[in-house]
């Protein structure tokens, strides 16, 4: 019974990491993107 919560609850964690972090870096290089177009359009 344990086994199975543990197994489930680390497939999770591994699958909600896995999920989340390409699109952290994608979030980040789109916000830098976007300040840097800002940023030639303002100046």
């Amino acid at each position: 019974m344990n086994e199975t919560i543990m197994a489930r609850v680390l497939s999770e964690v591994k699958s909600n990491f896995f999920m989340n972090y390409p699109f952290q870096n994608i979030l980040n290089a789109h916000s830098k993107y976007i300040s840097k177009v800002y940023l030639s359009n303002t100046f």
